[in-house]
């Protein structure tokens, strides 16, 4: 029983003149009135069963495909990997709808293994296909005649088929094509989509696979794109290793089907061949006749000689593809007969370019811009159609500058037809580093790499000055490429590229990678354009800034003074880049501790933006935050907020709600509220600002840490230690990485993970922190600095808790020694060594030389902080403890109220603050013989230290034995 009925089987066409054989020509009718042969119901049924019986997990095995098939490659015993895109093939072809799923095209660059894996697809899968595989190359579109009958010889159509004249043989094998059966025909090489519209068959039971350079194919000829990529480093690893199995160190790749691509462990030949498949780029064709080359002359040349000499060889010149190896000395034979040199493989796309043709000639200068860019990496399609200029001069209609775009658009799509570019989404293309190799020679153009470095410095600039990385972050390679490839000259425009990609890798976080690209900008301004220049003085603040930023402050002083001389000298005492550097010296000073010497550069630079810039420009904001700054770090916290406060204002305004310099804002506004005691009202402050810290710069940058580290801060003063401590590890870990081991702010992280380890009762798991923070801060900031004071303190502290009093004393006395110099004697930090310092001679038994010292800390808090301020709080608790062990309860009464009053009102009353101060009101009615009274208080104290430190918590404990004491009482 015949399928076919004529509304199904019937297609239209026309007549295609053709050449056929030296001499002859001969016009031959493509799918015109082209019935097929009947085809019994029983045969149809069992070839779909046969179809249907397909696996799309598992790889079959290779078998012989049908009889009648054409199948003119075997199967290749290096062929490795591209286990998915067999798998996906599988799945496409296997479909019910053969001119919608049922049409697959596998497309990429020459040399990338199209051929090889349709072969490999026809081998595994073909047996599947009960009408045959017939395989036609669509190269030459004059002998595709030739083709078509070389299958239909192999069909046994008809005894008489070889008998039949060209014009008859034809229509006979297109005919058996529409018929229903299951077959998979492979049109191989078919670069022209007037081709797969002429030559597939328009109806019937065809799969049909194609593999093509060409990358967009028209959506009304319904194929489906298969892109094949370069192979995974892993796998080409593996082909190499079938070259030369006597180096292999680990077991051969699984069989098709086997465990994903994984890469085998480093070392020997392993890792030569890595570095050499990278050199290659995974094109499956460089790495056939590497491992080729490799084999042949095993004797002289090892894996590791062949990598040194890719890798000596000038990148980018266009040598590599010119080694010996590669345009196929000592080649094995192609099992698809593909030609064994790279440079020609390419060579077969880019003569497809007419240089007479405006379009080709556009698609040209595009090409060699991509071959600019950095090999490999995905290029963002507008910028680099942005690298080639468009007509729009004035008085140009608007559809003159359209059609220039159009063109540009039409230059683009030509490199993606002929699959020198690849793409995978449209919003990027890709150029194989081989090819860009090839093309710098096949294709020159002295104006690509000038073009590419202005367009990339100019929107790096326009970036970089908006102050969020995260655009510029998409093509930062390409950037980088170019700027390296600049650092080898002495030019102004290597110069800024060096200086732009230092400004980005600022913003990023990358400080280790920043130093030499500033260090070359400086280099080559001070060449060309002298010591004196604007440019040079550019470089030498940016150098100072990333040396303060690693920590080196004594090194970076010099640069920021030489930038400020030469800026007040060439460009006057009022301009605002003049502004710039006072400011970064102040805040260098400032770091430094060098508190009154930075007020001054801070003043003049904020005066200088107000009256040049104006009162809401973000610079003026910047200044504002310095000084908000330096007033807090003075202990002038009421002074400092309006200046926090305005700047704040400017950022929202100017720059938006979630920009960083916001952040910066919004983080130093939750300091300050901090520092005032405010914790609740500073909470959400630090949240936004790490919030957007976070989602600009990502999760791994100094500022996302800083944002952890001050939230963690705020949440340990809150008294949710726990909470603390996972922010503090986090911002730990992210300086140890970025920063280094040994940069201050790394010391920081350490001191506040050492405290919160203390305050959760882990004392010996904190001196480690505690001595490294030290170690840090002697070696980088001096003895002298603030941030050694602090570090002094922890450890003093910790020692006092361990209960080796004397050894806490001198860093005490240090601690206190420092502060008072750089400080003065009425700043709250000045007051916590007074503090401490009484704290630890009232446990030694010196209580009447404790007392001065607890007064002073106490007038000083009152003074600066306010009377409701929670470090009062701990002032009164303490000097009522030591009243109370004078003797003086009466006296100390008071003082124990006052601090329960602030603690409940600015702490919350299930802060470990507010159970101290309930502890300590419950031992003074235990000594005034009220102990209902003190079991009260000393039962709330112990729920909250339970709540909030744990019942192993000294302070849990001790407060647990004193509620044991008093109930004996009662």
């Amino acid at each position: 029983m015949s399928d076919f009925t004529p509304s199904q089987q019937i297609a239209s066409g026309k007549n295609i003149a053709q050449a056929w054989g030296p001499n002859a020509s001969a016009n031959v009718t493509v799918y015109e009135f082209a019935p097929p042969a009947p085809v019994d119901a029983a045969t149809l049924a069992a070839a779909r069963r046969r179809l249907a019986e397909m696996p799309l997990d598992d790889i079959p095995e290779p078998a012989n495909p049908p009889p009648g098939s054409r199948l003119p490659y075997t199967i290749n015993p290096h062929f490795v990997g591209r286990e998915g895109e067999l798998r996906a093939l599988a799945r496409l072809l296997k479909a019910n709808q053969a001119l919608v799923t049922g049409q697959v095209v596998i497309t990429g660059l020459g040399g990338v293994g199209k051929t090889q894996l349709a072969a490999a697809f026809a081998h595994h899968y073909g047996h599947y296909f009960a009408g045959g595989v017939h395989w036609l190359s669509l190269a030459n579109p004059a002998a595709v005649h030739a083709e078509v009958v070389q299958c239909g010889l192999l069909m046994s159509l008809r005894p008489d088929f070889g008998q039949l004249k060209l014009d008859e043989q034809v229509p006979a094998v297109l005919a058996a094509w529409q018929s229903n059966v299951p077959r998979l025909l492979i049109f191989d090489n078919c670069e022209a989509e007037e081709l797969l519209a002429r030559w597939r068959p328009p109806v019937g039971g065809c799969r049909l696979l194609i593999t093509s350079r060409r990358q967009p194919w028209s959506r009304t000829l319904a194929v489906q794109p298969l892109p094949l990529p370069p192979l995974p480093r892993a796998r080409s690893i593996d082909l190499l290793l079938k070259f030369r199995p006597d180096l292999a160190a680990t077991p051969q790749s699984p069989p098709l089907g086997g465990k994903p691509d994984t890469l085998p462990p480093g070392g020997g030949p392993d890792a030569a061949f890595n570095a050499i498949a990278a050199e290659l780029g995974d094109l499956p064709l460089a790495l056939h006749l590497a491992g080729s080359f490799l084999a042949r002359y095993r004797r002289t040349v090892t894996p590791a000689n062949y990598l040194a000499q890719v890798q000596n060889i000038s990148p980018g010149g266009g040598d590599l593809l010119t080694h010996p190896s590669l345009i196929g000395r000592g080649a094995e034979w192609s099992p698809t007969g593909h030609e064994l040199h790279v440079a020609k493989t390419f060579a077969l796309s880019i003569e497809q370019l007419n240089p007479a043709d405006a379009i080709d000639t556009l698609a040209r200068q595009l090409l060699a811009r991509a071959a600019c860019f950095a090999p490999g990496e995905p290029i963002p399609t507008a910028l680099l159609l942005s690298t080639v200029a468009v007509d729009d001069e004035a008085g140009d209609p608007p559809s003159a500058i359209r059609n220039s775009q159009f063109d540009l658009d039409d230059a683009l799509r030509r490199l993606t037809e002929l699959g020198l570019l690849t793409t995978a989404d449209g919003q990027t293309v890709t150029l194989h580093r081989l090819l860009t190799d090839f093309i710098h020679q096949a294709v020159p153009d002295l104006a690509a790499l000038p073009a590419v470095e202005s367009t990339l410095l100019a929107k790096a600039n326009q970036l970089n000055n908006a102050g969020d990385p995260r655009p510029l972050q998409a093509w930062q390679s390409h950037l980088r490429h170019v700027a390296d490839t600049a650092r080898k000259r002495t030019d102004e425009q290597a110069a800024r590229l060096c200086s732009a990609v230092g400004y980005h890798l600022d913003l990023t976080g990358e400080l280790g990678t920043v130093k030499p690209y500033y260090e070359r900008a400086l280099a080559i301004n001070e060449q060309i354009l002298g010591p004196q220049h604007p440019d040079t003085a550019l470089c030498l603040n940016n150098l100072g800034f990333v040396l303060q930023e690693l920590g080196e402050l004594g090194p970076a002083k010099p640069y920021y003074e030489r930038a400020l001389a030469i800026r007040e000298q060439e460009l006057g005492s009022r301009h605002p880049d003049t502004a710039l550097s006072l400011n970064n010296l102040g805040y260098l000073l400032q770091a430094m501790g060098d508190l009154e010497q930075a007020k001054p550069y801070y003043e003049r630079a904020l005066a200088i933006r107000e009256q040049v810039l104006g009162p809401q420009h973000p610079h003026t904001a910047h200044s504002l935050n310095s000084m908000g700054y330096l007033l807090q770090a003075m202990g002038k916290l009421e002074q400092a907020k309006p200046y926090f406060e305005r700047a704040l204002a400017i950022c929202e305004q100017k720059l938006g709600p979630q920009h960083p310099d916001t952040a910066r804002s919004l983080n130093n506004l939750g300091a300050l509220l901090k520092d005032m005691g405010e914790l609740a009202a500073a909470k959400p402050y630090y949240e936004r600002a790490l919030a957007i810290w976070e989602q600009v710069f990502g999760p791994q940058h100094p500022d996302t840490a800083s944002g952890l580290n001050n939230l963690g801060t705020l949440l340990d003063a809150m008294g949710e230690p726990v909470a603390a401590k996972l922010y503090y590890e986090r911002a730990l870990t992210i300086r140890e990485q970025v920063l280094g081991p040994w940069h201050p702010d790394t010391a920081n992280s350490l001191n506040n993970v050492g405290y919160v380890l203390q305050e959760l009762g882990k004392l010996a798991a904190a001196k480690p922190y505690y001595e490294r923070a030290l170690a840090i801060c002697e070696q980088v900031l001096g003895p002298q600095h603030l941030d050694t004071a602090l570090s002094l303190n922890n450890l003093g502290t910790l020692l006092d808790a361990m209960g080796d009093l004397e050894q806490a004393k001198p860093y005490y006395e240090r601690t206190l020694s420092i502060r008072e110099r750089v400080l003065g004697s009425r700043h709250p930090d000045t007051a916590l060594s007074l503090n401490n310092l009484g704290y630890l001679l009232q446990a030694m038994g010196d209580l009447e030389q404790a007392k001065p010292y607890y007064e002073r800390a106490l007038a000083i808090r009152e003074q600066v902080l306010g009377p409701q301020h929670p470090d009062m709080a701990l002032s009164l608790n303490n000097l009522g403890t030591l009243l109370l062990a004078m003797g003086e309860a009466e006296a100390a009464k008071p003082y124990f109220e006052q601090a329960l009053a602030i603690c409940e009102q600015k702490l919350g009353p299930q802060h470990p603050d507010t159970a101290s101060s309930l502890r300590n009101l419950g031992v003074f009615n235990f000594y005034e013989g009220d102990y209902l009274t003190a079991a009260v208080l000393m039962r709330r104290a112990l729920a909250i230290y339970e709540k909030a430190l744990g019942s192993d918590h000294p302070d849990t404990r001790s407060t647990r034995q004193n509620l044991a004491i008093i109930e004996q009482r009662l």
